[in-house]
């Protein structure tokens, strides 16, 4: 059955295999209903607020998943799963095993879900949902091996190997926001120091320009626009940095270097087709981009040899949802 639209014909959701994805990170929560060609038809979004702890977080996740099942099931769709995507690590069972960025700990996530909710609950890693979107429909399409980095509050990364997600002997494999680039002047919420995340990251971009804004002479545009100190964030940092503004570009330079060193380092290591950047931080465009292209060129060790292709992702901000959607397939399946 199609509907008509301006003349334009609109599959209905009876014709389409609906999914619910939930992308679920230390600053919000996303929920949508992923259609067959990769397409989030309808979104919903909370913020996470991590110190309100696990239970109050578990409610929202449960709200969302059970206002789109509604919206499903009122348009005769019934629905059996829901992929969850975490800032962390899950077993099998869908237990947490460990979630730095909102303090969870062994946390009963895929049970709880399912009493919520009454669907199957499958959790995987963000950044490897991410990877599964960008694999299946976006920028990683076709490729026998590809990485993923999602740079947001935090940095994560998902591995695709011969066109399948490799999740390593223990299933922690692609932790690239944890290597080690440099020293650094404040440790990473893992404890330790120098790690990806806090150089390439938003958190990262923030507190550095912020420790900038404490030696520096001048004023910065970055800073006048958000009023104060403590309410700048990186999206003023990068439109700054785009106008100019030396704070703001001594700080998105500083960001697209240690980046570049980790683009280098996965080179060296997996020699990849392509390398797309992915969540909040991507949004800065071809503005970073065209930097960390840069400096990856001047950093290669083989600069006479074809190297992975950098994009930026094909869904933004919404490869956690699309790649979520696609967990309880990938989980059932996981080596076609």
């Amino acid at each position: 059955m199609f509907l008509k639209y301006n003349g334009i014909k609109i599959k209905t959701f009876m014709e389409e295999k609906m999914r619910i994805g939930i992308d679920v990170g230390a600053t919000g929560i996303a929920g949508g209903i992923v259609d067959s060609d990769g397409c989030v038809i309808r979104e919903i979004m909370l913020s996470t607020r991590p110190e309100r702890g696990y239970e109050k977080i578990v409610m929202d996740i449960a709200y969302i998943i059970n206002t789109l099942k509604s919206r499903l099931t009122e348009n005769g769709v019934k629905i059996k799963n829901v992929g969850v995507g975490i800032p962390g690590v899950a077993d099998e069972n869908g237990d947490v095993i460990y979630c730095v960025n909102l303090g969870w700990k062994g946390a009963p996530l895929g049970r709880d879900l399912k009493k919520l909710t009454g669907l199957e609950a499958y959790i995987e890693n963000d950044a490897n949902a991410a990877a599964l979107a960008e694999h299946a429909y976006g920028s990683m399409k076709g490729a026998d091996c590809g990485v993923m980095l999602t740079l947001g509050s935090g940095v994560g990364g998902g591995i695709i190997i011969g066109g399948r997600l490799h999740r390593g002997f223990s299933g922690v494999a692609a932790e690239i926001g944890h290597m080690a680039v440099g020293d650094n002047f404040y440790n990473c919420t893992c404890g330790r120091n120098g790690c990806l995340e806090t150089f390439a990251s938003a958190r990262a971009l923030e507190r550095y320009f912020i420790k900038l804004v404490e030696y520096a002479d001048e004023e910065s545009s970055a800073l006048q626009a958000a009023g104060g100190g403590d309410k700048v964030d990186a999206r003023l940092i990068f439109e700054a940095a785009k106008k100019g503004d030396l704070l703001s570009l001594m700080a998105v330079s500083r960001l697209s270097r240690y980046l570049a060193k980790g683009i280098v380092n996965i080179i060296n290591m997996l020699d990849p087709e392509v390398i797309v950047l992915g969540g909040g931080v991507s949004k800065a465009g071809n503005f970073l981009l065209d930097m960390t292209r840069e400096q990856v060129e001047s950093e290669l060790l083989y600069k006479g040899v074809r190297h992975a292709q950098i994009k930026l992702s094909a869904f933004g901000d919404k490869a956690g949802i699309v790649g979520a959607s696609l967990i309880p397939a990938y989980k059932a399946n996981p080596k076609e």
